[in-house]
């Protein structure tokens, strides 16, 4: 109810007041819904003998999240993986992969750098992500290339007209960091609060260079900060043309989204 809204975080559980997390998730929502990522190719069967069942809760944590022995927990990130069974024969062991993880459709990816930082990866014709320590991985997508100072954020880019980004002429970019009550306090170990903290909430703005890549016969780019409400506020940003793409800053209007429109 609007006369009881706080502008605080009440829980971790409660993301109504996150703007960080809502807009990401209208980004996923689109992902999921317009198909933009494709299912996996291959799909593993996990089978559990009686015995698996009845002593899973003293397997160990290390163990999550499949708790299936032979199988690494790394598969279910390269393929598909279902429970076939509860009483039948165990699962046939898999091997395990080292380096960088790559889905079988080659549309998703995990890697670590040398300093165990890590970044996930979505390229696909219509939906585009960089997530993780961007800044410590300089290497673009087909059509997203993000040079930021944050130490960690999440970057989306998503065609918002059913069209391939290349040719598409709405995008929607969401750049989120962290977000934090006013006064919010955590432990030594970082984890738990010591202090929840008070409204309004705290976001940390994205900052840095997007740059849009490859895209079709654009003859102008024009990027539209977003509010809480997706309503455009601020200044208009124009995107700059180079020999390596369209570039314009992000983080000077304080949001985590913003709306994209391409003019051919």
């Amino acid at each position: 109810e609007p006369a009881n809204w706080v502008s605080k975080y009440l829980s971790h559980f409660d993301i109504r007041q996150d703007l960080v997390k809502m807009s990401q998730l209208a980004a996923c929502v689109a992902i999921f819904l317009w198909g933009d990522v494709a299912a996996s190719k291959q799909v593993h069967t996990r089978i559990y003998s009686s015995e698996q069942v009845f002593e899973s809760l003293r397997l160990p944590k290390t163990d999550a999240p499949n708790f299936t022995p032979g199988m690494p927990p790394t598969l279910a990130l390269r393929h598909g993986s279902r429970i076939g069974s509860l009483d039948g024969k165990p699962t046939i062991e898999f091997p395990a992969v080292s380096g960088p993880i790559t889905s079988d459709t080659k549309e998703l990816r995990w890697e670590l750098n040398k300093d165990k930082q890590g970044l996930v990866t979505v390229n696909t014709s219509r939906a585009q992500a960089l997530i993780g320590f961007v800044k410590y991985f300089p290497s673009a997508l087909e059509h997203l290339k993000a040079e930021v100072q944050n130490e960690f954020a999440a970057i989306q880019l998503i065609s918002m007209d059913g069209k391939p980004v290349a040719q598409s002429g709405e995008l929607l970019l969401t750049a989120g960091a962290r977000t934090a009550n006013t006064g919010m306090k955590w432990n030594e170990q970082y984890t738990s609060l010591v202090e929840t903290g008070t409204g309004s909430i705290l976001i940390e703005p994205v900052t840095g260079t997007i740059s849009l890549l490859n895209l079709s016969g654009a003859n102008r780019v024009t990027v539209y900060p977003l509010d809480g409400a997706g309503r455009q506020f601020g200044p208009v940003i124009s995107a700059s043309a180079s020999a390596a793409g369209w570039e314009f800053p992000i983080g000077r209007q304080v949001t985590p989204w913003y709306l994209i429109s391409i003019v051919r």
